[in-house]
């Protein structure tokens, strides 16, 4: 969607017939009234004189018309005085006090319409630059673009600039009570990008009060008022700028290169410029957060496509020290978990070359991350860890990563500097990365808990088979394959004590599918010990197994079942109906 550009309405005028073709007309009008009041002068007894009428035409016409309209009303008014003197016992006094009268009614008539409109021009002209300037800030999107466009307005409309004076517009940002040079526009071309200045009392009282005023330079402070010195300024107009929410972002001055005061409308104007930069900086500010979020989704979204094909945290973990480091636009990026071995919190991972150091938690600013709170420093650095992850870095920062109410650990961030949606939005990516991290940690402790699982029915020397919580088989060690007389790849893929197979009791009676394994464990959620069968492979030879199966649960849910068996001598002979029911009611 197209952004809509906002325009003036059209003005009224205080000369609105001036060069208009109604202006013969309204001048012959009043020429009209002046002559009309002279006959009825002439007319009307000695003593009666409305002479100074003549005034109303006269003003009316300084009012509307145009300077040579004006003369003309004034000239035939003054003539018309004249010969009314002339021709009656007016005195010569009363006629001079009515053509000084219509004099003094023409010139000021004019004047205060000039003055009316040199007022509307100006209004006119600071609505229109504001407008301008509004209309440019509004299709940027890049906060240094809108800076750039506000220090330029400030230079061009304000700063006395023209084409033999070299002007400069400023946006100062204000941080940890240091000013520094946003965004600059200079006719001669200096430059004080860079440089961060004491602002001094005085223009901290400025900025607080937020109205626009000029200052002399001497209520700088010695820093800044030589740097300007030095840049050919000689006063300076000051506009506090507020970034929505009453949230300071700086100031804009417009700095000129002469000894001519700032006129109050120059003030007017740079104030709304100020004003119309701190809603456009806390506009591109939301735009930004709403970008920079959107980037943490994207960093999430990379996390879980990792975490989806990875076995443990290891595998992830440089990628999001990398994630976090572009997320808060900083110089290096470190990851830092609880190492559950070792039993305390290590440095997991990092873009840069760092060593392995422990972190304790609540000492130092890593320290703090650990203790539940996002923390920011900078150096001396007290603990081994934040001297080791800042580096030459001017500041750290670090923010927790949480889990079920728990700190897993934290992101940490080596740059310059960083801003407040910069700290924010590492906060949000370390609250949402905890359940990744701990869903990823946990399926470690599965992988890890299997391998060990199969290691060890791999080492036994009785079958042992592993099936999942669906009753899926996963894996048969070799004894299995040699007991049943099936390959050990077969029972695998074809699965083991299934409805194909031949169980029968030591009765002879076929045991149903939810009393073999691992179904009864499962339906029952209790262990099945000490059956012994008949057992028979499709197509194999029947063997006597004694068969035991236990479920392994992992936060109280059933994550494998594990079945042993091994051959065992068969009954002597077979019990009767009522003994084997007994035997499977204890079984169960």
């Amino acid at each position: 969607m197209k952004n809509k550009e906002l325009r003036l309405p059209r003005p009224e005028l205080s000369k609105s017939l001036a060069g208009s073709a109604a202006e013969p007309l309204v001048a012959l009008a009043a020429a009209a009234a002046l002559l009309g009041g002279f006959l009825f002068d002439l007319l009307t007894p000695t003593t009666v004189s409305v002479s100074s009428l003549a005034v109303v035409p006269v003003l009316l016409a300084a009012w509307l018309l145009s300077v040579r309209a004006i003369a003309v009303v004034t000239a035939v008014a003054i003539a018309l005085q004249i010969w009314l003197g002339l021709e009656s016992a007016l005195a010569g006094l009363s006629v001079a006090a009515n053509i000084g009268a219509v004099t003094l009614a023409a010139v000021v008539g004019h004047r205060a319409a000039a003055n009316t409109e040199d007022a509307r021009v100006a209004r006119e002209r600071q609505l229109s630059i504001l407008l301008d300037t509004a209309n440019r800030l509004n299709a940027a999107t890049d906060l240094q673009a809108v800076l750039e466009h506000v220090a330029d307005a400030a230079r061009r409309f304000v700063a006395h600039g023209g084409e033999q004076i070299a002007a400069r517009g400023t946006v100062w940002a204000l941080a940890d009570k240091r000013l520094e040079a946003a965004a600059e526009s200079d006719d001669l071309g200096v430059r004080l990008r860079g440089h961060r200045f004491e602002p001094g009392s005085r223009l901290l009282e400025v900025l607080a009060a937020r109205v626009p005023v000029e200052l002399p330079l001497s209520d700088l402070s010695e820093e800044l008022r030589a740097t300007l010195e030095r840049a050919g300024v000689r006063s300076i107009a000051v506009a506090p700028i507020v970034a929505g929410r009453d949230t300071a972002f700086g100031m804009l001055t417009a700095s000129a290169r002469d000894d001519q005061p700032f006129a109050a409308t120059e003030l007017e104007l740079l104030g709304g410029l100020a004003q119309v930069a701190g809603l456009a900086i806390a506009r591109t500010r939301q735009v930004e957060l709403e970008r920079r979020r959107f980037q943490v989704l994207q960093v999430l979204n990379e996390a879980m496509l990792a975490a989806g094909s990875a076995a443990n945290t290891e595998e992830v973990s440089t990628l999001v020290a990398e994630k976090a480091r572009a997320l808060a636009g900083g110089e290096a990026g470190a990851l830092v978990l609880r190492h559950a071995q070792r039993g305390s919190y290590w440095i997991e991972a990092a873009t840069g070359q760092v060593g392995l150091v422990a972190v304790e938690a609540g000492r130092g600013v890593v320290g703090a991350a650990l203790d539940g709170r996002e923390a920011i420093g900078a150096p001396p650095w007290e603990e081994a860890a934040d001297r080791e992850l800042a580096g030459a870095s001017a500041q750290l920062l670090a923010a927790p990563i949480r889990s079920r109410d728990q700190v897993l650990g934290a992101l940490v961030v080596a740059g310059e500097s960083f801003a407040e949606h910069e700290v924010r939005l590492l906060t949000l990516l370390g609250a949402q990365l905890g359940p990744v991290l701990d869903a990823l940690d946990l399926r470690g402790e599965v992988v890890e808990s299997e391998q060990r699982l199969r290691a060890l029915c791999t080492s036994l020397g009785c079958g042992a088979v592993i099936h999942d919580a669906a009753g899926r088989i996963i894996d048969a060690n070799w004894a299995a394959g040699e007991l049943t007389g099936r390959a050990q790849a077969d029972l695998v893929s074809n699965g083991i004590f299934g409805r194909d197979w031949v169980m029968d009791s030591e009765s002879g009676v076929p045991l149903p599918e939810a009393m073999r394994p691992p179904g009864y464990v499962l339906r029952f959620d209790r262990p099945l010990r000490g059956l012994v069968a008949r057992v028979q492979a499709p197509g194999g030879t029947s063997r006597w197994l004694r068969i035991d199966s236990i479920a392994f649960k992992q936060r109280e849910r059933v994550k494998w079942v594990v079945t042993t068996f091994f051959e065992t001598p068969p009954p002597s002979s077979p019990a009767p109906a009522a003994d084997a029911a007994r035997r499977l009611r204890r079984i169960s």
